[in-house]
């Protein structure tokens, strides 16, 4: 499918999604959430992507909201101005609950619409020279569709300092309260980095990677005595099924899984 907001490029087991709408800086409107949306309700669950990578062309990664879209949404009415909102929020809550593995790589500037992206990555990586911020309150709004993930991502505190000051800040302090993983010394080592940590990532047990991100939604919504209950269990269902079995052999038998070439699990079937 062809989309005007999106480039995406398919290989064996991953998914590129870049944004493209350099010429606003990939600035956030209707059609680049409906896009989003159509992609990891489709594209991005079909059984061969394994990775899920997102990046910006251009000169950054996301400044935020098209100033378009928000003079547009001035005029709308609470009803309309509602269901613009809960759109947007649907759309991040689909990436952030997608079951396979997602990394997002930034640049440049990642404000706004862009901070909401890199609270639901999996992994996340900047450039040194990235600027971040929850800058909404400079323009009498507030960052609110995102604060659910980002809230999860960063915790209250920082949440609470950021969001009120509206300050922008480096990938020092971005590093420093757990928004993004990664520092890379500049965008070109950025590239080279995201494609070492795809290839690694392509190495790993399909199987474990998606029970992996189960686990860790599953046990988020449970009180501790439930938490250590639920753990066993998917220890259990992890450690009896096939992709198991051949890594734990493997590994002791000092080989790479059957079928594995280097770089790629064999499929044992449904997960």
């Amino acid at each position: 499918m062809s989309y005007k907001t999106l480039q995406l490029e398919s290989s064996t087991g991953l998914l590129k999604i870049t944004l493209n709408r350099p010429q606003v800086k990939n600035a956030f409107n209707e059609q680049i959430i409906q896009e989003l949306t159509d992609v990891f309700q489709k594209e991005a669950l079909e059984k061969n992507v394994r990775v899920i990578f997102l990046s910006g062309n251009g000169e950054c990664f996301s400044a935020g909201a098209d100033l378009n879209w928000i003079k547009k949404t001035a005029s709308y009415s609470y009803e309309q101005n509602l269901k613009d909102a809960q759109t947007f929020s649907a759309m991040l809550a689909l990436l952030n609950s997608c079951p396979k593995t997602v990394v997002v790589a930034a640049h440049g500037a990642a404000l706004g619409g862009g901070m909401g992206l890199i609270s639901i990555a999996d992994y996340a990586l900047a450039s040194k020279d990235t600027l971040f911020g929850f800058t909404e309150a400079r323009l009498g709004l507030i960052p609110a569709v995102i604060s659910p993930f980002v809230i999860d991502k960063i915790g209250l505190s920082h949440a609470r300092s950021l969001f009120l000051t509206a300050m922008r800040f480096d990938t020092k302090k971005a590093y420093d309260i757990g928004l993004i993983h990664e520092v890379c010394d500049s965008q070109q080592a950025l590239q080279k980095r995201s494609e070492e940590l795809l290839s690694e990532l392509l190495k790993l047990s399909p199987h474990a990677e998606l029970k992996a991100k189960e686990l860790i939604f599953t046990l988020s919504a449970l009180n501790t005595s439930r938490r250590l209950e639920k753990s066993a269990e998917f220890l259990a269902q992890v450690r009896s099924h096939p992709e198991a079995i051949e890594g734990v052999s493997a590994f002791l038998e000092k080989r790479h899984p059957l079928g594995c070439c280097n770089s790629h699990w064999p499929s044992f079937g449904p997960h």
